[in-house]
């Protein structure tokens, strides 16, 4: 499955100023360790693993991959957004449908091959779906995808990476990125306890997020994609 490389070049420009008319800003932290690791892991494949909270999503991952990070990176997508929006096709989007088991099962086959290829990352919504985040023992709740193919891999390294979309001080939402943590598997001697030890990483990370936004703490994430003035300040 090859990219088409005009399209990726076309998308790698439109998305972060798509993003930019739309929201006040994006802030990160944790994303220069990832770039470090790109860079000085390229032999090893990578699964980037990302909450799934908002439409917005689907702009997110091409302008990580694309524009951000430049990481070769495929994304798993329901098979109804790819025929509504044919490109994401063309850009890294791998099909899927949930509701058929068979059809599901090839799509994370798919997602196996390509990690194999050298310099490939992987992103994922566990979740499967769209969930509004929270921090009780039903939010978070992830599929078992991708357990099925981190086991395929002796060496691959997990990039867990925490999203929320606020409204802090502007008319237009601002988007935070916590990239908050990079560890090296052994996919073959996997916890059992994967998948539980994953979600429980995220609602605690959640759960210091809220906190800092209450607190008005937000300031030790760095601003990433500056967006337009909202339209009182202009």
């Amino acid at each position: 499955m090859k990219k088409n490389k005009f399209l990726s070049f076309f998308f790698s420009k439109y998305f972060p100023h798509f993003l930019s008319k739309n929201f006040f800003a994006v802030y990160s932290k944790g994303h220069i360790e990832v770039k470090k690791i790109l860079s000085q892991s390229s032999s090893t494949p990578k699964i980037f693993v990302l909450n799934h909270s908002n439409w917005w999503d689907g702009v997110l991952i091409p302008f990580l991959d694309l524009s951000f990070f430049q990481s070769n990176g495929y994304c798993l997508m329901e098979k109804k957004q790819i025929d509504k929006n044919k490109f994401f096709g063309k850009i890294g989007a791998i099909e899927i449908v949930r509701e058929n088991s068979f059809q599901s099962i090839k799509s994370l086959k798919t997602c196996i091959e390509l990690l194999k290829s050298q310099n490939t990352s992987l992103y994922i919504f566990p979740q499967g779906k769209i969930e509004e985040n929270g921090t009780g023992e039903n939010n978070f709740k992830f599929e078992k995808g991708i357990e099925y193919i981190i086991k395929n891999f002796e060496k691959i390294i997990l990039i867990n990476c925490l999203v929320n979309y606020k409204f802090v001080r502007e008319q237009k939402p601002e988007l935070f990125l916590n990239f908050f943590e990079t560890v090296e598997l052994n996919g073959i001697k996997l916890d059992k306890n994967f998948i539980n030890e994953e979600e429980s990483k995220f609602r605690n990370r959640q759960k210091l997020f809220d906190e800092e936004y209450k607190t008005n703490s937000l300031n030790n994430y760095e601003l990433i994609l500056k967006g337009k003035k909202s339209k009182d300040k202009r």
